[in-house]
């Protein structure tokens, strides 16, 4: 048997062309499909327009021939022309002689045109994607029947081929656009100062923003640290009961995170972490503050009001010293309960009063240096080792000195009281501050909560006023004092002024 004819060749060749998919411009590759079906159908002008959105507009994206006049990009609308018309039958059609026919009857007859084949593509149900238009001159042989069989064949292959290629590239859109929103979302997240996870139905990751994996130190939820703890229980409770809110706690180091969470279809969950420790660290500071001013203005109150009987009591008391005896020894003791009572209310007044500091530039390491000095004689007597950690540079701040000096030498016979013989207090100068380390007894957590609190004390005579005129002058210089202490283990004291000295 003989091979395929040259007709049927040409036939197969023209579907392999309607079958190459996307890749750069479609309308390029529609070119050859447009040629091959002028040389099939022994054409001497073919074009192909393909339609345009839905308004029933079609545009020209593929021609050959000279006697296809117009340019890529031209326009037909459907119902108009003789390609309009075909288009809106849904019906291929030889024109032969247009204005005999009722169809085109408004169309102008075109001298250089002998007989035309116009082939809508039709896909079901009955959406036409474009039109082939194929044209002889006068002195060529009319299109037949068979021709449009063929035309009709292997327009509707192309038809089909163009529906793939329109579902693929809406997929193609479909997916970019999911990943554009993909993207944004990712991008929202990255930048939210808030955390934010997904749980799978199962309790697994799917999914956590930066801000989630640093507050929870890694991708997973450990079940041994109580934020975990915390956040896997609120997930399944969600599922349960619907959106909720939760704050978890940890002590040491300190860490509160609120956690809010919400359900996903499926039996996912969302959960939303913030990390309030710093707000609930400045709601407590704020009211602390609060608070101590108001002890102040009462301190200062019951001062005034008790100075001036004090007075009385201290003049009675020496004019009785004058008689001697038994009655000037209770004289005495009179005399020196008042005066301890009067230094009494002159911290309380001081403590009132507003902070002025006078900075002054100066070397931290001198000031270091010269408390360790005259304290290391009261660590020697209380058998603790006192020792003071220096840079080699200097560390120079504007600050105001004499008051700077009262905060350190108080942290530091805090220390040596709080240790056993043998213990250590050390002092060490930081860039920005210094730290205060004693190897001590330590405190509880009850007491640490205490600690800046006026008038609250744990030594038999001390007056509770230390600590917290300490941390007033580190108020006053923009700086903080932090403590971190254990039973048993001793007290670290870390003071920052603010900023990094010049």
């Amino acid at each position: 048997m003989g091979g395929p004819s040259a007709g049927v060749q040409q036939v197969w060749a023209l579907l392999d062309l309607a079958t190459i998919p996307l890749g750069g411009t479609f309308e390029e590759q529609l070119v050859p499909f447009v040629a091959g079906c002028a040389s099939l159908f022994h054409a001497s002008g073919a074009s192909l327009f393909l339609a345009e959105g839905t308004q029933g507009k079609f545009r020209l994206v593929a021609k050959h021939g000279a006697e296809v006049r117009a340019p890529l990009g031209a326009t037909i609308q459907a119902g108009s022309g003789i390609a309009g018309t075909c288009i809106a039958a849904r019906k291929p059609m030889v024109v032969t002689e247009p204005d005999r026919s009722d169809l085109f009857k408004d169309v102008p007859r075109r001298p250089e045109i002998g007989s035309a084949m116009v082939v809508p593509i039709v896909v079901p149900p009955d959406e036409c994607l474009g039109v082939l238009n194929l044209s002889r001159g006068p002195s060529e042989p009319s299109f037949s029947d068979e021709d449009l069989f063929v035309a009709w064949s292997v327009v509707r292959y192309l038809g089909l081929a163009l529906r793939n290629v329109t579902l693929l590239a809406e997929r193609n859109r479909a997916l970019a656009e999911e990943e554009r929103m993909r993207a944004e979302i990712e991008a929202v997240l990255s930048s939210l100062a808030v955390g934010v996870i997904t749980l799978s139905a199962d309790g697994s990751v799917e999914a956590a923003n930066p801000e989630a994996v640093k507050i929870l130190g890694g991708l997973e939820p450990r079940g041994e640290d109580p934020l975990g703890q915390d956040l896997l229980e609120l997930a399944r409770e969600v599922r349960s009961h619907g959106r909720l809110q939760r704050v978890s706690r940890r002590q040491q180091p300190e860490r509160i995170v609120l956690l809010n969470g919400a359900p996903l279809p499926g039996g996912g969950v969302v959960v939303a972490l913030e990390d309030i420790t710093e707000r609930e660290r400045s709601e407590r500071e704020m009211a602390r503050m609060r608070r101590l001013a108001e002890m102040g203005q009462m301190a200062a109150a019951i001062a005034h009001e008790i100075r001036n009987p004090l007075t009385g009591i201290c003049g009675a008391s020496q004019m009785l010293l004058e008689h001697g005896g038994q009655i000037a020894e209770l004289a005495q003791i009179i005399h020196d309960e008042g005066e301890r009572l009067n230094r009494l209310c002159t911290d309380f007044l001081d403590f009132a009063k507003p902070l002025r500091l006078h900075r002054q530039r100066c070397d931290l390491r001198n000031l270091v240096h010269g408390v360790v000095t005259i304290q290391r004689a009261r660590a020697e007597q209380a058998g603790v080792r006192l020792v003071a950690v220096l840079p080699e540079e200097p560390v120079h701040v504007e600050v105001d000195a004499p008051r700077l000096s009262q905060v350190l030498h108080n942290l530091v016979v805090n220390g040596i009281q709080a240790c056993d013989p043998g213990g250590v207090v050390e002092v060490e100068l930081l860039p920005d501050g210094f730290v205060v380390r004693d190897s001590g007894r330590g405190m509880s957590e009850e007491t640490q909560a205490m600690l800046f609190t006026p008038f609250f004390t744990t030594k038999p005579k001390g007056n509770g006023l230390g600590l917290s005129t300490a941390k007033k002058i580190l108020d006053a210089h923009g700086g903080s004092i932090e403590v971190e202490s254990r039973v048993g283990e001793g007290t670290v004291f870390t003071i920052r002024l603010g900023g990094e000295a010049a």
